[in-house]
């Protein structure tokens, strides 16, 4: 082995274990800044924004993984649970402002998990 080559396996080596412990998780935050003061027609893009967010997330975890073995990572339990929790906090702001907005519940992680169970 060169003295070139050992360096670049070790590296090669480091960069795919690392690879492979997942990510930190980047959490939308719940409650913002001047969420009270938006009006209905913003309460209702913003909650189509968290939507597509939530549909992406499974979206992509469902391409890595079969749904069959749906197991989230960690770093993905987080986010969805984050937007989730997002998206029924602005439900909630559009209920109390008498919004005329179509909410659609947003499964939990646990129960989208014990749902592809039942599937087996």
């Amino acid at each position: 082995m060169t003295k070139l080559a050992k360096p670049v396996t070790i590296a090669i080596a480091f960069l795919f274990l690392y690879a492979c412990t997942g990510h930190q998780p980047n959490l939308v935050m719940v409650n913002q800044h001047g969420d009270d003061q938006k009006s209905c027609k913003t309460l209702e893009s913003e909650m189509e924004n968290v939507r597509d967010e939530l549909h992406r997330s499974l979206h992509k975890r469902n391409k890595l993984v079969p749904r069959s073995s749906m197991d989230f990572g960690d770093a993905e339990v987080k986010e969805y649970e984050a937007y989730r929790e997002r998206y029924n906090h602005l439900a909630s702001i559009a209920k109390a402002k008498k919004c005329r907005l179509s909410t659609k519940e947003c499964p939990a992680t646990k129960k989208l998990q014990e749902g592809s169970k039942d599937q087996h």
